[in-house]
């Protein structure tokens, strides 16, 4: 299927997000994590070349650092991986790099964190279907993890730059450059919270270094901040 429909568009270049995202979930099932991570992406890049794509854009997580010991942490990084949905991106990452290398196609792999605004799945995610539910939100452990949630707009700046950028082979992580706590990302909601325990392996802090993405498009770094974000976002999208 991806091969025919990489076939039909014969894309320039090509903007891979796809992958369950749920941390949780792939410790459960890390078959499903690994099939449709590493199996997907090996699929979509070989598509990509096979119809003539020069630009490749694969957006991945600063979940590939694991329970950093370095923070903010930096590309460079040796990863400190504790659960296989962040083995599968590591993992996929140096798939996408050896492969765009092999076929000679630009490719540019982006680090995200946590993503808030309209459709951003996993921890916002999560808060926005329980706030329509008229449910708690359920916060693990205390809340008190720290995160760098970035405005899916500001990502999206991100991912036009690297399409436009001539930029090969490179990774750049994606965020603020600060991070906030779970609780006061919760706290925007106004809801009831419950709080439920906190995996043993959730880092403390998720924070990228963001040097190399202010060097090479400093127009992209993401500028939002989500205590002025997220009140117009609850009222207008989730009408609340």
């Amino acid at each position: 299927m991806v091969a025919a429909a990489m076939a039909a568009a014969r894309p320039w270049s090509v903007i891979y997000l796809a992958a369950p995202v749920s941390v949780a979930e792939s410790k459960q099932n890390p078959d499903k994590y690994f099939c449709t991570i590493v199996d997907g992406t090996y699929h979509v890049v070989v598509g990509a070349y096979r119809a003539g794509a020069r630009r490749f854009v694969n957006l991945n997580s600063a979940a590939v650092y694991g329970r950093a010991a370095v923070i903010p942490t930096p590309e460079t990084y040796s990863s400190n991986l504790t659960n296989p949905y962040g083995v599968a991106k590591c993992v996929v990452e140096q798939l996408a790099i050896k492969a765009s290398r092999m076929f000679g196609i630009g490719r540019v792999s982006l680090r995200l964190t946590n993503l808030y605004g309209a459709y951003a799945s996993a921890l916002f995610g999560l808060f926005v279907s329980q706030m329509r539910a008229r449910k708690p939100l359920t916060v693990t452990g205390d809340g008190s993890q720290r995160r760098d949630f970035t405005y899916v707009g500001d990502a999206v700046h991100v991912i036009k730059a690297a399409l436009e950028s001539d930029l090969e082979f490179e990774i750049l992580n994606v965020g603020t450059g600060e991070a906030i706590s779970v609780i006061e990302m919760a706290w925007f909601f106004g809801m009831p919270i419950t709080f439920i325990p906190r995996a043993a392996d959730d880092p403390d802090v998720i924070l990228g270094a963001i040097d190399r993405l202010r060097a090479l498009s400093p127009g992209a770094v993401p500028q939002s901040h989500a205590a002025e974000i997220c009140p117009d976002f609850l009222t207008r999208v989730v009408g609340c």
